[in-house]
This record gives C-alpha cells, structure tokens and sequence, in this order.
C-alpha cells in the first residue's frame, strides 16, 4: 500500500518538492501505528480531514528523546554506538511540536510533579493510598554511619538481592538493575525492574513502562535504603487496573478525553497517571480507582440513555400508528361517502360527464360506476368492448395488467374470466376457414382482388401441454399432411404466418400457420406456399407476388 511523501501537519513543507519547502536539513518521515492512530490524529491540530494509515508526520514535530538516531550495543564491557541509516520512534512517541502554528497549540516536556507524602502518628486517621510503604528515617539515622557508592554497588549487587530476584550491570556500566522473575504462560518473564545510575537515581519499571509509586525514594544514599527499597517493592503488585470492557464506546470516549488508556497485556483500562505498583492489600491505586468510578458512571449513564432513547422511539412509533389508523378512518369515511353519492345520480347527469371522452374512457368510467354502487366485485357483468381491451392489457403486460386490478385503479374483470373468454377461441394449424370467410367479406372492388402473400417466421418459446377438451397435445411440429414422421414428434419453436394484402387495401389477414422446429426445408415450404395460394384463388383473388417480411421476435 503505497503512503504519501509529504508531512500531514498543517503547515510543514517536509516532503514537498518545490525547492522553497524543502527544509536545509533532511527529515525523517514517519507513519503513525495502528493502535495509535486515533491517538496521533487528536494531537495533531487539523480539521479539514482525519489522519489514515497512509499519511506521514515528520521528526520536526517530535521530542528529540523520542526519535532514536543511533544503536547501542554492548561487546564485553564496552559499549558500540552505532548510528542508525534510518531514524525510529520512541514507542511512546506522540507529535507534540509544532513551529509553523500559534505557540499555544505545542505541548511544553513538564517534568512530573513531586508528591509529598505526609506521615501520620495515628494509623486509624491515614487515608488508604497513604498507607504505602515508604522508608521510615529512624531506619535511615541508624545507617548514616555506612554509605554505599555506586562502585560498591557494581561489588555487592548480587548480595542484595531479595529472594527470586536478580541482579546484573548494564549500559557500559553506568546502571545497576535489579529485577524480579515470573513464570507467566509457561515463559520466564521479568516484571518489575529497579534500575540504579551512576548518580545513585533509582528508576522503577514495571512491564517496560515507567513508574513512581508514592513514598518510594528518587535517590539513595545509603545500602540499608536500598534493602528497604528493595523489599518494599517486593512486597508490592502491581495494580489491577480500572475496568476489563473494552467496548467501542468506552475506547472513543476515552481515548478523546485522554483519561487513560487500554492495557492489551493485562487486558485492562488504566489511568495515564497510574501507579503501576500498589500494596498487596490493595486492589488498585488510587488513580486507577478514581478513574474506574468515572467508567462506572458513564456506563450506567449509557444504560438510562439507551433506555429513555427505547422508549421515546416506542413512544413515537405509537403515536404514528394512532395516527395512521385515524387517517385511515378518514379515508375510509370518505370512500363511503362518495359511493353515497355516486349512487345518488341519475344516470342522465353521469352520461352529460362523460359524453366528450373518447368511447374506451367512457367505458372505463362507466364500470367503475357500475363496481362503485355494488357492494362486491364478484358476478358483475362486464361489456364485449370492455372485455375485449382487458384482454389486449392482458396480452401485452400481464403484470401491469395485476397491478391496476390489485389496487383497483380500474373495474377489471378477474384472470380466469378473461381465460374462459380466449378458450373459446383455439388457434388451430393449417388454413382458417374464418379466415377465409372474412378475408372474402371484406373484398369488395375488383381492385382489392388483386395482392401479395406475406409468410413470416417467429420466434416462440417451446412447450409441449396437454389438452384436456381436445385430448390432444399442442406444441409439436405441424405442417398438416407435409409433416413427416421424425417431425411429428418434436416441440416447436418457430411459428411459420401466412398473411393476404390487396395492393389498393390498408388491411392485412392471417390465412394460416404452422408450427416448425428451426427452419423449414425448402421443398416444405414449397408445398405450405402452394396449397395457400390455390385456397386464396378459390375465392376469385389473384395472388401476383409472395414475399418474406423481416423477423419478428415475441
């Protein structure tokens, strides 16, 4: 996935490739992690769009102790510095400086506050998280007399370590640490470390993170300081934390106030000014307790919002449906009034209304009429000229045909009235006689004596069905008497039209058809040709020319 060459924080040119925004040192880009994404996106003042994984932020806009510019790697007792080709960040590192925006919107590296811890006579009166251990000064004025270096302790360092503990010197030696060792899934893992420097400044680490519980020393001076140190870290664990859920509304709302964040190793919320290390009769410290109070409160907060949301929807929900009954009642009362009405007027004053629509509306409206005063649209009777457009709706849109009648946009009769009006009607192969019979109605000059026939070839859909008037099958090849044995078998697909047209007349009449499977043979059609041209000469016409119209698909 290919990422962007320039910086994301408003105002820096770094990465550009104008001359003018290229910086007179060379910098380091770097793309933020995925589990701090929205942590980097929030600390960096920009409101036209959102940081991705793709976008980058400069080394400008770090501390100088977060960005790793060199490698330290010990080989016996000394120390290799190797400088690094590539720059990496501190796992901590969040951008914080920004010097092309108002001073205001940088973040100033404040040295934490020193916590005074005051000692009570009375243990009753001492509040719980002052009740941590802390090194008493009687213990320190009986040791005044026997101080320790930090060469005695690079001697002496394994003699000092508590039980299950261990020491060893680091760094060039310029650092002494103590750690304690767990068994945790089966590996041995070190938990909590006490790092001692050259000046005698103890550092506590509890899982690879800085921590300060309250009333521990910042420096010794003496070796009986360091055994209560020591000890009294042994004695501790480390703090459980303020919450276990990690939903996604405690992480947005969280990671937005800044409150804490989500420990992915212990499975925990935890305050950003958590302890780490508590008493063992303690649970949690006192930030992690405060902090977990606040979740407490904004779930149960969440729970009564929810449930008032419920029911203020179940609320509105009802207060709809109240109000579409009521309409319906309206309209309903409307529908009957109307009908009232309509049955009210002669039927003189509704024949002046229609009287200059054209004859189709005229009919349409009349049997709207007609279902209207009716209580039911079952055995109503319908007209032939009504009967026969619902038909042709029928053909051409069987669905449009549902959907006006469904919805009663219109007096339409049912399906299977309009099915016993076309079973009267049976497409037979071979010469209509009907045909026949009309097509000699309709000649009536001599001029109209003389035409063309047109045969025609159509797509069908193939399907055999049963006829249970007739106990025949329809479907299969039929030519009449040209149909051979290996045809008679096979479904049809094709429809062969035969059609007359007089050359002074602008009508045009079927005379037969046949039903083929693919195309028909020559010497076939020949013979299907032939025999309609001799019919069409039996009622004195006169068939000069016969010709083959484009392909039509149904």
């Amino acid at each position: 996935m290919s990422r962007n060459t320039h910086c994301f924080v408003p105002g820096c040119k770094s990465g550009y490739s104008t001359k003018s925004a290229q910086p007179t040192t060379k910098c380091s880009l770097f793309k933020a992690p995925d589990q701090k994404l929205s942590l980097w996106s929030n600390a960096i003042p920009r409101l036209d769009r959102q940081l991705t994984v793709k976008d980058c932020v400069c080394e400008l806009h770090f501390r100088p102790e977060h960005v790793i510019q060199e490698d330290k790697i010990c080989v016996g007792n000394d120390v290799v510095v190797l400088p690094r080709q590539r720059p990496r960040l501190h796992e901590d590192a969040v951008p914080c400086i920004f010097p092309n925006l108002p001073h205001y919107l940088t973040k100033e590296h404040k040295l934490p506050r020193r916590t005074i811890v005051k000692h009570c006579c009375s243990a009753a009166s001492a509040s719980t998280d002052d009740e941590l251990l802390h090194v008493d000064e009687s213990s320190n004025d009986t040791c005044t007399s026997k101080q320790i270096t930090y060469n005695d302790l690079q001697e002496s360092h394994k003699c000092l370590c508590p039980p299950d503990w261990f020491s060893k010197t680091g760094d060039g030696d310029s650092v002494v640490c103590f750690g304690k060792l767990v068994v945790e899934n089966n590996h041995l893992k070190v938990v909590t470390c006490v790092s001692v420097s050259r000046d005698m400044k103890v550092t506590l680490f509890c899982r690879d993170r800085i921590v300060q519980p309250v009333s521990l020393p910042v420096k010794i001076t003496y070796e009986q300081e360091l055994r209560t140190l020591l000890s009294a870290v042994d004695g501790m664990k480390e703090c459980g934390g303020a919450s276990g859920h990690n939903t996604e509304y405690q992480q947005a709302s969280l990671i937005k106030s800044r409150l804490g964040w989500y420990d992915e190793c212990r499975f925990t919320w935890r305050h950003v000014n958590c302890a780490g290390l508590v008493p063992s009769h303690l649970g949690r410290c006192l930030a992690c307790r405060r902090f977990r109070k606040i979740m407490q409160t904004s779930y149960r907060r969440k729970q009564v919002n929810a449930g008032r949301k419920r029911k203020r929807a179940q609320y509105i929900r009802a207060r709809k449906v109240v109000a579409l009954k009521k309409r319906m009642m309206r309209f309903r009362q409307t529908v009957q009034l109307l009908r009232k009405r309509v049955q009210q007027q002669p039927k003189d004053v509704v024949q002046n209304y229609i009287s200059d629509l054209p004859q189709v509306q005229q009919s349409a409206f009349k049997h709207c009429i007609r279902q209207a005063s009716v209580r039911s649209a079952k055995g109503m009777r319908y007209q032939n000229e009504w009967l026969l457009s619902c038909m042709i709706l029928r053909i051409k849109s069987p669905k449009a045909y549902n959907h006006l009648r469904e919805h009663q946009f219109l007096a339409l009769p049912a399906k299977s009235t309009l099915q016993r009006y076309m079973d009267v009607v049976r497409a037979e192969c071979g010469i209509s006689s009907e045909s026949l019979e009309l097509i000699q109605q309709k000649v009536v000059t001599n001029s109209e004596r003389h035409g063309i026939v047109i045969f025609d070839k159509i797509k069908l859909r193939m399907g055999v069905k049963f006829d249970i008037r007739t106990l025949k099958f329809s479907g299969l090849v039929s030519f009449d008497e040209f149909t051979s044995s290996s045809d008679r078998k096979l479904p049809a697909d094709y429809g062969l039209v035969f059609m007359y047209r007089p050359f002074l007349g602008a009508w045009t009449q079927t005379v037969a058809m046949f039903l083929s499977h693919g195309p028909t043979r020559t010497n076939t059609l020949q013979k299907l040709l032939t025999k309609v041209i001799v019919a069409l000469e039996s009622l004195d016409l006169w068939v000069c020319i016969f010709t083959l119209r484009v392909l039509t698909c149904f």
